[in-house]
């Protein structure tokens, strides 16, 4: 029997205060990623870290490469958005801890998934050229894949060229309600799928991983229906979503957290801190 490829996925979502008009939503999304995750679990090895960003001081690692089947749902007590925003530290520190690895298994493959909702403004360690110049060393072994979901057409086109991330794995999403919102976190699971599939054949890496074309997704149109794959306007919708999320991640006094927040420790080896923040 042919050993199960492996995939070490890192979510990297913004925490920052912008976030958290569609806090619901992101976490409803979240949550839809994994559930897509683990019915690919079956055929291939999935591991999933999660970090957490908003201002330099407040990056936070709640997953680092567990199973996707030990993995439990986020709830409001584990996404609390406020602050700045430092992505480019985020992506960086979250790079150099994947690389710190010793990984023996020839068939694994990485990907990267970052979301935000603006531009970064608070970095303090990484600036454009140095992420560039750590993101193009990672792609150049043909095993690592980044993605990135940002709310302005303009501003994901500006990250592809900045980071050097292909132009088809950026896509725009509009958190500006919470319809819209969740549809752009929806349109990115589905893609989700189509990478999955490729992992069982042993593509270790894509370039379209949000477009079929070589041009940047829009996700800020419609909301999907996941079921039966039509699609309907989201501002009609928007209250119904929000009552259906708020009831799916259980948003009351008992909810608990599934995960511990370790605040990310930097130096001549990135590490996590152990101590709760």
């Amino acid at each position: 029997m042919s050993k199960k490829p492996k995939t070490r996925v890192t979510y990297i979502i913004d925490e920052s205060g912008s976030m958290g008009g569609t806090q619901q939503q992101t976490i409803q999304g979240f949550n839809e990623h994994l559930q897509e995750m683990k019915k690919n679990s079956d055929k291939q090895e999935i591991l999933v870290s999660l970090v957490l960003f908003s201002g330099p001081e407040n990056i936070f690692s709640l997953l680092d490469n567990v199973p996707v089947e030990e993995v439990e749902e986020l709830t409001v007590k584990d996404y609390n958005p406020n602050g700045s925003t430092a992505m480019r530290d985020a992506v960086a520190w979250s790079i150099l801890k994947m690389h710190n690895i010793e990984e023996e298994d020839e068939d694994c493959a990485y990907l990267f998934q970052i979301i935000s909702d603006g531009y970064t403004n608070s970095d303090s360690k990484y600036d454009a050229k140095r992420l560039k110049s750590l993101i193009d060393e990672c792609q150049a072994t043909g095993k690592w894949t980044f993605s990135y979901m940002g709310c302005s057409e303009e501003y994901v086109n500006v990250i592809a060229v900045e980071t050097g991330i292909s132009a088809a794995n950026v896509a725009a999403w509009d958190n500006s309600s919470g319809g819209t919102a969740l549809g752009g976190m929806r349109a990115a699971s589905a893609r989700n799928s189509f990478y999955f599939a490729g992992r069982s054949e042993g593509v270790t890496s894509s370039l379209n991983y949000m477009s079929d074309s070589k041009m940047s997704a829009d996700f800020t149109q419609e909301v999907a229906d996941i079921h039966s794959g039509t699609s309907v306007d989201a501002t009609k919708v928007t209250s119904t979503i929000n009552t259906m999320v708020a009831d799916a991640i259980n948003i009351d006094s008992d909810t608990v957290s599934n995960y511990t927040r370790n605040k990310v420790k930097w130096g001549d080896d990135v590490q996590i801190d152990n101590e709760n923040a």
